[in-house]
């Protein structure tokens, strides 16, 4: 066997195995949970007095998929991907939704 054909066997799996763990990353989902509010048609998780500082801000194509299944004022949850708001970068918008549950937060 020459010398570059070795040494390719044995680079083989490190490339395979980083390739890898990059499509996976791509496919990653996030989550937001919590009370559900909504205002007209803007739906979000987060903000009222005792959730804390993090908003997850429902994008607006996917308010009907969640409102099949969840009510405002009651507990959510929803699985999709996630990025900065556009304006603010202290909040997320959560689009592309893959799952939606309601009832309680898990302990």
């Amino acid at each position: 066997m020459s010398i570059r054909l070795a040494m390719l066997c044995a680079a083989m799996p490190f490339v395979l195995i980083a390739l890898g763990g990059q499509a996976e990353a791509r496919k990653g989902h996030d989550q937001c949970a919590g009370i559900l509010h909504q205002e007209g048609s803007r739906l979000w998780f987060g903000g009222a007095r005792g959730e804390g500082e993090g908003i997850s801000v429902v994008a607006a194509t996917q308010a009907a998929k969640v409102l099949k299944v969840c009510a405002a004022g009651r507990y959510c949850r929803v699985v999709g991907t996630t990025a900065d708001c556009e304006d603010s970068g202290e909040c997320a918008k959560i689009k592309d939704i893959v799952s939606v549950a309601a009832g309680r937060a898990r302990r």
